[in-house]
């Protein structure tokens, strides 16, 4: 199977739910999850691996988040972090960007230079505090809080295919590329 192929497979199921929201916006397969709102045709990129530290730190907000608004359950890394990256689209307004944009590329220069855990944790909470990141996680908790069942069940989906399709898909890799992703 070619790694087109496997990039499809890995999205199928993000676009079964996109089916839910606007039909505008795009996904693809990117380094992290991240949201581009002010184009004209929105697009999200879903990565297949990332930064342990970052999502770990993204994990422990979301996880905070869901607690403060009284939601009770499990939630994956990956639908919350799609859900807040809808977030990010049906909250977007411009005014709002450039100090997030600046905030944004002071946070990025400076974790490129440190390897701290103690520092990196104190750059995504700065990070998490931006205005444009509070809107989106507030606009997934109240989705979630709102359409609990239905994210359930994507998040079974979304497991369901990522148990099929990645050990595949990092043999392929490996195969094709001579490269191991899980190294």
């Amino acid at each position: 199977m070619k790694t087109k192929r496997y990039f499809k497979l890995i999205l199928k199921p993000y676009r079964v739910i996109l089916k839910h929201f606007d039909k505008d916006i795009r996904i693809s397969i990117g380094k992290t999850f991240c949201c581009f709102p002010q184009l004209e045709e929105k697009e999200i990129e879903i990565p297949i691996f990332e930064n342990k530290l970052g999502r770990k730190a993204f994990y422990n907000k979301m996880n905070r988040k869901l607690k403060e608004y009284n939601i009770n359950g499990e939630f994956s890394s990956e639908i919350l972090s799609f859900l807040h990256e809808l977030g990010h689209i049906y909250t977007y307004k411009r005014i709002n960007e450039i100090k997030y944009n600046i905030g944004t590329m002071i946070i990025q220069g400076i974790q490129a230079k440190l390897c701290s855990p103690k520092l990196l944790d104190f750059f995504y909470n700065w990070y998490f505090n931006l205005k444009l990141e509070k809107l989106a996680d507030k606009w997934a908790m109240n989705f979630i809080k709102e359409n609990q069942e239905l994210v359930e069940n994507w998040q079974i989906m979304l497991q369901e295919n990522y148990n099929k399709v990645i050990p595949k898909f990092v043999e392929h890799m490996k195969v094709k590329y001579k490269q191991d992703l899980l190294a």
